[in-house]
């Protein structure tokens, strides 16, 4: 009997103690206050990160193509007190999931002090996507011109010789090409818009097949020979050859 008294005094006091310190029995040791939710959470053209996270070092950024969460990265706020994490930049693992529309989402991961915050909203959208095919002009004599591509940092030229490739592609850093004219042939060429790789932008699609460029039919003459008087005789060369008096 004496031992069951003294047992429930104990059990009183210790609820008499958990009232007074404010903690309810029952209650986490681990029960902590949420981090702030990141705010002004943004997504640069170049893919760089900025968002606003008051006393939290370490974030879990979580990437979205089209809606879908596609994987997640680790952002670091160096020191803790800064308010704004900036300069992290998401464009190599947005690159390796391809084409697509992009944002991201950001939470303060759990310390000591805080439990992980509430996920932000999502940023702006960013899109990857392919430059647009350039658009081959005309020939001049032997040089194939076409447009200039805003964000292209070169150009590769296949050539085809009969409707075959001759050849891989040449690249050049001009909107033209000067084409190596040696076969009695049909020319013609496609051009590719080349993206810097550190930018929102993929290799275009080639463009059209150009214009053909005949070298099937050439004029020259030859002195030795004569006819009908003249000092000159001029040909034709092609599937038929022929002379002109």
């Amino acid at each position: 009997m004496k031992t069951r008294r003294l047992l429930s005094l104990s059990l009183a006091l210790v609820f008499v103690f958990s009232l007074c310190s404010g903690l309810v029995p029952g209650a986490a040791a681990e029960d902590l206050p949420k981090h702030s939710t990141p705010t002004a959470v943004e997504l640069s053209d170049t893919g760089l990160i900025q968002f606003q996270g008051y006393y939290a070092a370490n974030f879990t950024v979580t990437l979205y193509k089209n809606g879908v969460p596609s994987g997640t990265q680790t952002a670091v706020k160096v020191p803790a007190s800064e308010t704004f994490l900036s300069g992290q930049n998401l464009m190599p693992a947005l690159r390796a999931l391809g084409e697509g529309s992009y944002t991201y989402t950001v939470r303060a991961d759990a310390d000591e002090t805080h439990a992980a915050s509430d996920e932000s909203a999502p940023s702006n959208n960013l899109m990857l996507e392919k430059l647009p095919a350039p658009v081959i002009a005309m020939w001049m004599s032997t040089t194939v011109v076409w447009n200039v591509v805003s964000g292209a940092t070169s150009y590769r030229v296949q050539i085809y010789k009969d409707g075959v490739a001759s050849g891989g592609p040449v690249t050049v850093s001009t909107s033209y090409y000067v084409v190596p004219i040696t076969d009695m042939a049909t020319y013609t060429v496609t051009v590719t818009a080349v993206a810097n790789t550190l930018s929102r932008f993929f290799d275009s699609l080639p463009s059209d097949m150009s214009p053909a460029y005949d070298n099937t039919l050439r004029l020259s003459f030859d002195p030795t020979l004569l006819s009908k008087g003249l000092t000159e005789r001029f040909f034709v060369e092609g599937p038929s050859n022929c002379a002109i008096d």
